[in-house]
Parts: structure tokens; C-alpha cells; sequence
């Protein structure tokens, strides 16, 4: 699992790349809600950006979705 923490957002390229990505993100889990693995990764990309309230808001949404899943209620955990 990556370090987020040890990650510094530096430039207004990696600025605009956290945008894209966001946008991305939030494109598959519309597309696709029933994957985990999107759900997380649209809280990573908030969480990189220091939006740790808008990351928990995301995966206590998955954990509503999926609640027997393991690896969203441990990544909500881990956050």
C-alpha cells in the first residue's frame, strides 16, 4: 500500500493531474457503482489532496453500499 502521506503536492501539474483524476474516478464509480476498487480509489485521490472529509464521505457511502465488504470498511479504517 503507498505511503500517501509521505506525498507533497508541489506543482500546479500535479494540481491539474488530481483534478483529471478525480473527474476520472468519479466517471467509473457513476459507470460502474458496483466497483469497490473504484470507490477507493476516488477516496485516495481525496485523500492525496488533504479532502479527508470528503474522502471518509465517499468510502462511509461504499461501506452503505457494500457492507460485507472487507476492504472498504478496512480502508475507511485505515483513513
Amino acid at each position: 500500500m503507498t505511503d500517501l502521506n509521505s506525498m507533497k503536492i508541489s506543482s500546479d501539474t500535479e494540481i491539474n493531474d488530481l483534478k483529471k483524476a478525480r473527474v476520472l474516478l468519479k466517471a467509473v464509480i457513476k459507470a460502474n457503482p458496483e466497483s469497490t476498487s473504484g470507490w477507493i480509489a476516488v477516496a485516495r485521490v481525496e485523500e492525496l489532496d488533504g479532502k479527508l472529509q470528503e474522502a471518509r464521505k465517499v468510502l462511509e457511502e461504499a461501506c452503505y453500499k457494500f457492507p460485507t465488504n472487507e476492504e472498504v470498511w478496512a480502508e475507511l479504517a485505515r483513513l
